[in-house]
């Protein structure tokens, strides 16, 4: 896997970049830029990826597949 696909670093490169020590791993981020403590929405995730890979041209997978469990 290459590095600038590898899961695992993309995570460690959030973690140092957000200085998260504790809670929630994936958290807000206002539309200024701020970084807030609170979790995003469970919801969140599946539309921000949606969204992600309109802007990338890819087809959107079945919204079954992008729901958090």
């Amino acid at each position: 896997m290459k590095v600038k696909t590898c899961p695992v670093r993309a995570v460690e490169a959030w973690l140092q970049a957000s200085s998260c020590r504790y809670g929630p791993v994936f958290r807000k981020i206002d539309r200024w830029g701020n970084l807030e403590t609170s979790a995003l929405h469970p919801y969140a995730l599946p539309r921000i990826l949606a969204r992600r890979l309109t802007f990338l041209a890819a087809p959107p997978a079945p919204s079954q597949a992008l729901v958090v469990q």
